[in-house]
């Protein structure tokens, strides 16, 4: 009976690890990392910095996770189909993420800023395509 448990375990296992490695699993998991990350240090600077300061570093935190995403959706899969596509949907999403989060955490602050939702972009799409950037030229390099 133990045995059986056992197998079953290492089936979904091994199916898991199959997935993660597809293109989608790639994708899911620099997008779901990228935006745990995005949450953790916006609550966590909430706690220790004072609100205007955390609506200074949001765009920071969000290219920072955005390469961080970058980077590891093309270093693990350097050919994956349709990186710009990719790449843009998790710049966006990081953006709409920090933009929500900051809504939730500083209920006073406008839900929809324009300066802080276009600046939120541009870091988020910056960051991505530079992560993605380095490790198309880290790859480049190990050849």
């Amino acid at each position: 009976m133990i045995e059986m448990c056992i197998d079953g375990a290492r089936t979904v296992v091994e199916r898991w690890k199959q997935f993660l490695l597809s293109p989608l699993g790639i994708y899911l998991y620099s997008l779901i990392t990228g935006a745990v990350g995005i949450v953790i240090l916006l609550m966590f600077f909430s706690m220790v910095l004072s609100p205007a300061a955390l609506l200074i570093l949001l765009p920071g935190i969000i290219g920072f996770n955005g390469a961080t995403a970058g980077y590891g959706l093309l270093d693990k899969c350097s050919s994956f189909p349709r990186p710009a596509i990719a790449l843009t949907s998790i710049s966006l999403l990081f953006a709409i993420i920090g933009c929500a989060v900051i809504a939730v955490l500083q209920p006073w602050e406008p839900p929809i800023a324009a300066l802080r939702s276009l600046l939120a972009t541009l870091f988020a799409l910056s960051g991505t395509f530079s992560g993605a950037w380095i490790a198309k030229k880290k790859t480049r390099l190990n050849k």
